[in-house]
């Protein structure tokens, strides 16, 4: 008798399932754990561009040319970091003028306007030249709710050609974006490196 009620069990179980397994289907399948679709938010902030080049009476040999390589690089920081697809790019706010220029010493403006923009972090460059051949680039990642910086490096570049400055922003974004910060704390100090 007990074998036959165990038997005869089976049957509603059985049926349980398939109610179950229909009302995942009409649903769209299981629910995806919390989570597996939130990736972090980053503002990237264009490149500043601070020429150091001059003569002795202090004129400065910036031309539009140049100003567009440094535009180039900020573009190609965005493009690499979309392709990544570890943090999801958030878009600047427009401004008044397309003039503007980056205010990076004013650290409260740019969490101000990533907080603005929704973004949990923000990623800041700058390009310093010093000569044709002497360049730097700093890259600065920060965690907006901690206000604090994740990551920072600066890297020589040897020149100030379009092929260089390319290279120079590719390696930036895989050296600072490919593997997301764990816990939004400071990865030590600066990472000097020497580009080609």
């Amino acid at each position: 008798m007990k074998r036959k009620f165990f038997r005869d069990a089976r049957l509603p179980s059985r049926m349980v399932f398939a109610v179950v397994a229909c009302l995942f289907a009409a649903a769209g399948g299981p629910p995806a754990p919390a989570g597996a679709n939130e990736i972090p938010k980053l503002l990237v902030f264009d490149t500043a561009f601070f020429d150091m080049m001059s003569s002795g009476t202090g004129e400065q040999f910036t031309t539009p040319d140049d100003v567009a390589l440094v535009k180039q690089f900020s573009e190609t920081l965005r493009k690499t970091i979309v392709a990544l697809g570890t943090y999801r790019v958030v878009t600047l706010p427009k401004t008044e003028s397309d003039d503007d220029e980056v205010d990076l010493s004013c650290a409260s403006c740019l969490l101000d306007t990533a907080r603005g923009q929704g973004a949990d972090f923000i990623l800041t460059s700058a390009v310093t030249r010093f000569n044709s051949a002497l360049v730097y680039v700093k890259v600065e990642l920060d965690n907006v709710a901690t206000e604090k910086a994740v990551k920072v490096g600066n890297v020589q570049v040897n020149g100030f050609s379009e092929q260089q400055l390319h290279r120079a922003a590719v390696n930036a974004a895989h050296d600072f974006l490919k593997a997301k910060p764990a816990d939004g704390k400071s990865s030590g100090k600066d990472s000097g490196q020497q580009a080609p």
